[in-house]
């Protein structure tokens, strides 16, 4: 979710930056991914201005002062992660309008090079896999659907109406995920290319990797608390055969 990286995340003691090691996780039987970075490129045509700008007239129209950080931001679902907390008759509406862009987003999505691979590793290997998002699960389950990687899924934690204050760096989603596929936490491993992701599995107790899509976003996610970071899905691939083949 890399839209929603703005919130500050819960920072670790860690200062050295691990790389493409699957370090300190073999017992690992539950894969839980981000959507928008490890699986696919949402917004891939770009991030929609007019979406935050309408999220914006919202609390406007209601009287609402936002926090000034916000005022400048190209991300709606920032905006209706705030309102669960701190406006929540506004956040329909604000839900809406979520939800329109990444419908519409949906349609010119990219998919993450080898990040079937990286399911299909997974899943052959005995793991079970989850999609944990700050998305619709609408939308996830469109995609899912049109790249035939539903039957490959698990379960799906993501937005749903009502739940935004469920939403990442609340460990909420991850532990809906771990209870559902009826794995301890300490043995599940979450992947995402966010420090977002990474604080929400600090909070669950749930061991983390990072996904650089960016070299420069390496360092923020081991500073988070990812134990390693990759930076492509082919070297997840390799490793995840390299754990089940130990």
């Amino acid at each position: 979710m890399r839209e929603g990286d703005t919130l500050p995340p819960m920072h670790s003691n860690r200062s050295e930056l691990r790389e493409g090691e699957w370090v300190g996780l073999p017992d690992a039987a539950g894969l839980l991914l981000d959507f928008d970075g490890p699986v696919c490129d949402l917004f891939a045509s770009g991030i929609p201005r007019d979406a935050a700008a309408a999220g914006r007239s919202i609390f406007l129209k209601a009287g609402v002062e936002i926090p000034r950080e916000m005022s400048d931001t190209n991300g709606a679902l920032v905006l209706l992660q705030w309102a669960a907390i701190h406006a929540v008759d506004l956040t329909p509406e604000l839900e809406a309008i979520q939800e329109a862009r990444e419908h519409l987003a949906i349609t010119t999505a990219r998919p993450t090079p080898h990040s079937r691979d990286v399911i299909l590793a997974a899943k052959s290997h005995g793991m079970r896999v989850a999609i944990v998002s700050n998305n619709s699960k609408n939308v996830i389950l469109r995609y899912l659907l049109k790249h035939d990687l539903a039957p490959h899924i698990d379960f799906i934690a993501a937005r749903e109406r009502g739940e935004a204050h469920l939403l990442k760096p609340s460990p909420a989603l991850l532990l809906r995920a771990s209870e559902t596929l009826d794995i301890p936490t300490q043995h599940c491993v979450m992947l995402g290319d966010t420090t977002t992701d990474i604080t929400a599995a600090n909070r669950a107790h749930m061991p983390s990797v990072g996904f650089a899509t960016k070299p420069e976003r390496a360092q923020p996610l081991a500073l988070a608390g990812a134990s390693t970071v990759f930076h492509d899905m082919k070297s997840v691939v390799s490793i995840l055969h390299g754990v089940a083949g130990d």
